[in-house]
């Protein structure tokens, strides 16, 4: 209640001037109230058990403090790999609609808008820290409506290793102690102070790059770790799994599929192909991870800005089973470790690969909070959330060309505690490895990259989710009518993208 005493306003003497200054300031007050603050943050190759609250045992008390005062999605996906997923994260389309497999090539995601573009036309202050991983010649964030950037465009980065990092367009200034997760934190945390004195709503994306290789991790983080795999990869990953049920993630009658066909059992394996250490620095560059995000999300609350701050959680594809001399990496076994329960890795289109934890957090705008959702949901999705919860209009034209419409369905309607309505179906592609998901049935198909499955035409295989979740019993003899329905609905999909699509054959063929 404002008085004579102490009202700002007693300098004006007529009334009908009080009062439309006052109502001027009531309504930008209301719209500024209602726009929350969006922070969205990245995890690159990181795994869907990696987390504490989904199974891992690697300290993420900031992450899991998330889960429990917000939602934890059980069924959502990204697009398998880094560039795809950030260009479908970024723009609301499905990577292969603008142009990241093919041509035109000198743009960054043309036909879009992203998200910094939308929420700045919103009144947003947008920022930027991490992983862009755009080519060389296909921009940074501030050309594509950031205000500030603090990171490296390219794919891949040293966490020790200042070189090629960037602040907004020029050269990054130096920092005699650098670890790359820490300082894009750092800047993180600035530019959030910067955005308080302008007074507008925020959003803040935080790619890191953790724990992406090379694996390199701050000694005393590491030693947390250097006797905690000594059980080895099997053992870990039942312990996994048996903390998955207890969560509720998997169902309580549910098998844990065997181990990597390809890898031995830990006791089998030689001092050198057990990686105890990898694993250890591994599951270090993850702990720093989240305690960063515990210096994010306390910047936040000292704004007093966390009851109406949406945060976002997940990660660009599952854990990697890469190999590089050069670099130390995670290694094959601890990865299917850290996709526990589901099969594959990063690049491919089984679960491994594209299943992803997802947390949100948002108290004034979440109903239940400390459940677990079960609905799906995609990557494409946050762009019509971000749409919905700013009462944005999403723009028909963007830098001169027409915008190709949204692919993804608000995830609004499940923070409100409701059943959405979702995709009919979730289609992905990636090199020659090529899905589409409807309802509990998958139909997958590997690239061309799999020694034992080198066709030349990679071939669909039909699984049943709910009772399968390994997908290990292939059901496209049994229910061909299905696999047919669910084949052509992929083909009508890539039909849309496939002439200017640079990667193999995104068509599989059904089994003769």
């Amino acid at each position: 209640m404002v008085t004579h005493q102490s009202s700002p306003l007693t300098f004006l003497r007529s009334p009908v001037i009080i009062m439309t200054v006052f109502v001027a300031c009531l309504v930008a007050a209301t719209a500024s109230e209602s726009k929350p603050n969006i922070v969205l943050i990245m995890a690159d190759d990181l795994g869907y058990s990696d987390l504490g609250c989904y199974g891992g045992e690697i300290r993420t008390p900031n992450l899991d403090r998330l889960a429990k005062k917000g939602l934890q999605f059980t069924q959502f996906y990204n697009c398998g790999k880094c560039a795809p997923t950030r260009s479908a994260l970024l723009t609301g389309q499905n990577p292969q609609m603008v142009g990241e497999f093919g041509p035109p090539a000198g743009r960054q995601w043309p036909a879009s808008v992203t998200l910094a573009e939308l929420l700045k036309a919103q009144g947003y202050g947008t920022y930027m820290a991490g992983k862009w991983h755009g080519k060389r010649d296909q921009g940074i964030p501030v050309k594509r409506g950031f205000d500030r950037f603090y990171g490296f465009v390219r794919g891949s980065h040293g966490y020790f290793n200042q070189k090629g990092m960037r602040l907004d367009d020029r050269k990054a200034p130096s920092d005699d102690d650098f670890y790359l997760t820490d300082t894009l934190t750092d800047y993180a945390i600035d530019f959030l102070k910067e955005n308080k004195k302008t007074g507008k709503p925020f959003f803040l994306y935080v790619a890191h790059h953790a724990p992406h290789f090379p694996l390199e991790a701050r000694k005393d983080d590491i030693e947390k770790y250097t006797t905690v795999y000594s059980a080895g990869w099997d053992a870990i990953r039942k312990e996994r799994f048996r903390r998955q049920k207890e969560l509720g993630l998997v169902a309580k009658d549910a098998v844990l599929p065997p181990r990597d066909p390809d890898e031995k059992a830990w006791k089998d394996a030689s001092k050198k192909e057990r990686g105890q250490l990898n694993m250890a620095i591994y599951a270090a560059m993850v702990d720093r991870m989240d305690q960063n995000i515990g210096r994010l999300l306390a910047e936040v609350e000292s704004q007093g800005a966390l009851e109406n701050t949406l945060i976002l959680f997940l990660s660009d594809n599952g854990a990697s089973d890469e190999y590089y001399e050069k670099f130390r990496v995670q290694t094959k076994p601890w990865a299917n470790v850290s996709n526990t329960p589901y099969r594959e890795y990063k690049r491919w289109t089984h679960e491994g690969g594209i299943r992803t934890p997802f947390l949100v957090h948002w108290p004034k705008g979440i109903k239940n909070p400390g459940t677990l959702c079960h609905q799906p949901g995609h990557v494409v999705d946050i762009m019509s959330t971000f749409v919905d919860i700013t009462k944005a209009e999403y723009p028909a034209t963007n830098r001169g060309e027409a915008v190709r419409p949204r692919e993804g369905s608000s995830l609004l309607p499940i923070f409100q505690g409701n059943e959405r309505e979702g995709h009919d179906a979730l289609y992905f592609y990636f090199q020659g490895s090529a899905a589409v998901i409807k309802s509990n049935w998958k139909l997958v198909a590997y690239g061309n990259g799999r020694p034992w499955k080198s066709e030349k035409q990679p071939v669909w295989e039909l699984y049943n989710l709910d009772n399968d979740i390994g997908e290990l019993r292939d059901l496209s003899s049994e229910e061909p009518e299905r696999a047919k329905a669910m084949s052509d609905m992929y083909d009508a999909w890539a039909a849309r993208w496939i002439d200017h699509c640079t990667m193999p054959d995104p068509r599989p063929r059904l089994r003769e």
